[in-house]
């Protein structure tokens, strides 16, 4: 019998790509909780939550899953004007 494991994705992860494909919803109810959860987890980490991720962001910056929500990070929350920062 084989067994396959779930690949288990960081909760930031998560909440990152569930703001990215709600963030067109007319009413802005949907994205809000994801959005909420997103500002904390990029804009306000702890030094603990920061120390934790810093290396193994950067040892594997070039995967995929990292590459991508640096892709939606800059996206939503890029400059002044983006839907992340309003």
């Amino acid at each position: 019998m084989k067994i396959e494991a779930m690949r288990v994705r960081p909760p930031g992860d998560v909440r990152l790509h569930g703001l990215r494909d709600r963030r067109d919803d007319p009413s802005g109810l949907v994205a809000a909780p994801h959005a909420l959860d997103v500002d904390r987890i990029v804009a306000v980490p702890s030094r603990d939550e920061y120390d934790l991720v810093a290396g193994p962001s950067r040892e594997h910056a070039n995967a995929e899953p990292v590459a991508g929500a640096g892709r939606i990070v800059a996206d939503l929350f890029g400059d002044l004007s983006s839907i992340g920062v309003r």
